[in-house]
């Protein structure tokens, strides 16, 4: 498959994993059903570095980010591409940031149907994975976070809240999909990540000094909690 020469977080070919191991995860089941008319939150997929980011064992990589990083009114487009596994059910989903970032929520959208068997069932989130990171690496260690997915989450409401101090100063991300409902293919229609991000780029970070700090410049952050209210 095209993923070789991978300068982002995910670097080796899709075709090279295994099947049917039992990672080992805790399981985070919250989750929420509530309905969210988008904004800022919802735009973390504009801070995506597209041409650092993939996913691996796509059917049509080169149009797969396309394809799952919707505005968040689009989630439910049906008359949209979705992303169709390719080898076997198995997905991963490798983002890099062009700035920090913190993630309250993910969503996602299966594109098999209501009820559907190539929908998602289990998804494991790891936090700045290292470079060249795999399906070898997904199976082998241990995840930030995972969740048993809603079989049933076409209408567009179901948020799964993040450990929310695990998913500071995210500058890259991986979703590692292991399995669906029991079909040969995953098709996943959505993938939406609600937070914060910071308003510089990593790769042209400034840093000024004065030499007469004026009182009042330099106060101390409040504390990041993480939204309850996650309809």
């Amino acid at each position: 498959m095209p993923h070789g020469g991978d300068s982002g977080p995910c670097g080796a070919e899709a075709g090279a994993h295994g099947h049917g191991h039992d990672h080992g995860h805790d399981h985070d089941h919250d989750h929420d059903h509530g309905e969210d008319a988008g904004g800022e939150e919802w735009s973390l997929y504009q801070q995506v570095d597209l041409p650092r980011s993939r996913v691996l064992n796509a059917a049509h990589p080169s149009t797969a980010l396309a394809a799952i990083l919707r505005p968040r009114h689009a989630r439910t487009d049906t008359s949209l591409p979705v992303v169709t596994s390719d080898a076997d059910e198995q997905l991963l989903i490798c983002l890099s940031f062009v700035c920090p970032v913190k993630i309250k929520s993910i969503c996602v959208i299966g594109g098999a149907g209501s009820g559907g068997s190539g929908n998602p069932a289990h998804m494991a989130a790891f936090v700045n994975p290292p470079e060249g990171f795999d399906f070898s690496g997904a199976e082998g260690a241990k995840s930030t976070q995972d969740w048993e997915l809603v079989r049933d989450s076409v209408a567009g409401g179901v948020e799964y809240p993040t450990r929310f101090t695990r998913f500071q100063n995210v500058t890259s991300l991986a979703l590692f999909i292991d399995r669906n409902f029991g079909a040969d293919e995953t098709i996943v229609q959505y993938v939406g990540l609600k937070g914060e991000f910071t308003r510089y780029r990593r790769e042209a970070v400034v840093t000024t000094y004065e030499a007469r700090p004026v009182a009042g410049d330099h106060k101390a952050p409040d504390e990041n909690k993480p939204s309850m209210d996650l309809a």
